[in-house]
C-alpha cells in the first residue's frame, strides 16, 4: 500500500478505516498554516494576543505566554495578569466577557456575550441563571432579524416568557450580584431544513454550566434528505467534529484560508473537505450534505472575531466534477489529434516554422491561416480557466 499523502512510511490515515482517504480524487491541498511553534496545540492567534495588549498593556511574549498558559481565555489571562501584579485589577479593561449558548428547539442556536467588573461573580449560581434566561429568550427572536440589529433588539425591545424586559432583568441581576452585568453581543444561527446540529464550547465554566464558556461555534448540515434516526447521532458527531475544529483554528492559528481548504485539526495532512467528503461516502446516501451554516464567537473579542457563514456543499461538489470531468489528460498540446491524425503539436510547429504540415484539415500549404486545432486547444484553455474561476467562487466566504 502506498503511503498516505503527506508521509514517508505506509499506512492507514488515523480513523480512516476504509482507506477512502487515499482512494479519492484530491481537488485541493489544505493551505499550509503558518505556525510560530511546531505543534499547533502551542500556538495563540494574532487576534487574541492583540485584543490583550490593547487592553492591559502588556509586551507581545507576556501576553503571548499568558494565553497559552490560560487555555486561550482573555478573561482567565487578565485575572492571572492582575494576580502577579502586572494589570491593575477593577475591571477597566472591560476583559471579563464570556459566551453563553442555548436553544430553541428546532429552529434556532442563540448566543449572547455577557461582560462583568467582577469575574468571581461568574461562578455564581445567579449568573448562571441570568445567562441562561437571556439566551434562551434571545433563541426565541425572528430568525430574519437582521444581523447588525440582533444586540440592540434583544436589550431594548425584547423580554423573557414572563414578559420582563432584557433590559430590567440586567438591572435586577446586577443589583443582586453587587456588580454591573451587560451584553456587547448576540449571534443567532437557524437550524435549516433536513439538518443535523452539532456544536462546541471552549473553556466551558464548570460542569454545572456547560453552555457558558469562552468561545462557541454551532454548526448546522443541512442534508439532502431527512435522515433515519439511527444515523442521526453518528452525524451528528461529525457537526460536532466540525465545529470543534473551527474553534481550535481560529484560536491557535487563525488563518484567512476558507474552512474547506484549512487542514483539518486532527490530520492536517488533509483538508476539511476531505474530511467531509470521507463521512459522507461512508454515510451515503444518509449523509449527503447540501449546505453547512456555522456561527463562531470568541468571548472578549467579539469584534474581531463574531460571525456566521455559510458553505454551499453540494454546489461545490458539483462544480469539482465538472472540472475534474473536462480536465482529461489527452486535452493537450502534445498530445491532441487532428482529424487525420496529424499530432497538433506537428501541426502547430509547422505553422510557426514555415513547414509544409499548415492546417492538416484544410490542405492547405505553409503560410495560411492559423491552423483550426490552435485555436481550439485556445478555446478549452479558456474554458479550464472558467471551470477554475467556477471551482474557486465556492471557497469564499459568504458572511450573513
Amino acid at each position: 500500500m502506498e503511503a498516505p499523502r503527506g508521509t514517508d512510511k505506509p499506512g492507514k490515515v488515523p480513523g480512516d478505516t476504509f482507506g477512502l482517504m487515499d482512494t479519492r480524487y484530491v481537488y485541493m491541498e489544505p493551505t499550509k498554516r503558518n505556525l510560530r511553534n511546531r505543534q499547533p496545540d502551542d500556538n495563540v492567534a494574532d487576534f487574541l494576543v492583540g485584543t490583550l495588549m490593547a487592553k492591559v498593556h502588556v509586551p507581545y511574549q507576556v501576553a503571548w505566554d499568558t494565553l497559552l498558559e490560560n487555555k486561550h481565555s482573555l478573561w482567565r489571562s487578565c485575572r492571572a495578569l492582575e494576580k502577579k501584579g502586572l494589570v491593575k485589577p477593577g475591571g477597566e479593561h472591560g476583559l471579563y466577557s464570556v459566551v453563553a449558548f442555548d436553544i430553541f428547539e428546532g429552529e434556532t442556536f442563540s448566543c449572547v456575550e455577557f461582560n462583568v467588573k467582577d469575574p468571581e461573580v461568574l461562578m455564581s449560581e445567579d449568573f448562571g441563571d441570568l445567562a441562561h434566561e437571556v439566551a434562551l429568550s434571545a433563541a426565541e427572536m425572528p430568525i430574519d432579524t437582521p444581523r447588525s440589529q440582533i444586540t440592540s433588539k434583544l436589550i431594548d425591545e425584547w423580554t423573557t416568557e414572563d414578559d420582563e424586559p432584557i433590559r430590567a432583568l440586567l438591572k435586577t441581576y446586577s443589583d443582586i450580584l453587587k456588580t454591573e452585568v451587560s451584553i456587547t453581543s448576540a449571534l443567532l444561527l437557524p437550524y435549516g431544513a433536513y439538518a443535523v446540529q452539532g456544536f462546541y464550547m471552549h473553556n466551558e465554566l464548570s460542569q454545572d454550566r456547560p453552555n457558558i464558556g469562552d468561545a462557541l461555534c454551532a454548526m448546522s448540515l443541512e442534508l439532502r434528505s431527512g435522515i433515519h434516526t439511527r444515523f442521526r447521532e453518528t452525524v451528528e458527531r461529525t457537526a460536532d467534529s466540525l465545529a470543534e475544529h473551527v474553534v481550535k483554528e481560529k484560536l491557535h492559528v487563525d488563518q484567512d484560508a476558507h474552512i474547506c481548504r484549512q487542514p483539518f485539526w486532527w490530520d492536517p495532512v488533509h483538508s476539511v473537505e476531505e474530511f467531509i467528503r470521507m463521512k459522507e461516502r461512508i454515510m451515503e446516501p444518509s449523509m449527503l450534505i447540501h449546505e453547512m451554516k456555522y456561527m463562531c464567537h470568541v468571548a472578549g473579542a467579539s469584534q474581531v472575531c463574531s460571525y456566521r457563514n455559510i458553505v454551499e456543499l453540494e454546489r461545490l461538489k458539483v462544480a469539482e466534477w465538472r472540472y475534474g470531468k473536462n480536465a482529461n489528460p489527452h486535452i493537450s498540446q502534445g498530445n491532441a489529434f487532428s482529424a487525420n491524425d496529424w499530432g497538433l503539436n506537428k501541426s502547430l510547429a509547422a505553422m510557426k516554422g514555415g513547414g509544409t504540415a499548415g492546417n492538416m484539415d484544410s490542405g492547405e500549404g505553409s503560410g495560411g491561416q492559423p491552423a483550426m486545432e490552435s485555436e481550439v486547444f485556445r478555446l478549452k484553455e479558456m474554458g479550464m480557466m472558467n471551470r477554475f474561476k467556477e471551482v474557486d467562487r465556492y471557497y469564499v466566504n459568504q458572511f450573513f
